[in-house]
């Protein structure tokens, strides 16, 4: 499992969500109404509800990378590494120092390296994963 800049919580949308979420320049070179309805917007954030997951990560048995981003604007605070570390103390968390919540940039590379580097280490030894217990990187 990839856990890419994000706590254990599904959040709940608040008012104004949609519309500060319509307003944001295009991402990608697409604007969102080429990507998006606004209804579908609307209904996610009715639909929405804040659910917490930590207590279910425990039953994890599967290797983990948890990615975050350190520049400003991150959206896995320290606070909710230290609770993955609890939660998963054999996950491998990574740092990417150059960048924030959008962990593929500046630098897409970082991530594909990061992501392919847990992947064959996983496929080479599962069993070492697992039994190392967390370890941090900095990239």
């Amino acid at each position: 499992m990839i856990i890419g800049d994000y706590p254990a919580v599904h959040t709940q949308l608040p008012a104004g969500w949609v519309e500060f979420f319509a307003s944001l320049p295009p991402w990608r070179g697409k604007k969102l109404s080429d990507r998006m309805k606004l209804s579908a917007l609307h209904a996610l954030q009715q639909e929405s509800a804040k659910v917490e997951l930590w207590n279910d990560l425990t039953r994890l048995t599967c290797p983990v990378l948890i990615i975050r981003g350190v520049k400003p604007h991150p959206g896995l605070s320290l606070e909710a590494v230290e609770q993955y570390k609890l939660s998963l103390p054999q996950a491998n968390i990574v740092a990417f120092d150059q960048h924030d919540h959008n962990i593929f940039e500046p630098d897409v590379d970082v991530f594909v390296r990061t992501v392919d580097s847990f992947l064959k280490e996983m496929k080479q030894n599962h069993q070492s994963i697992i039994k190392k217990g967390v370890r941090t990187w900095t990239i």
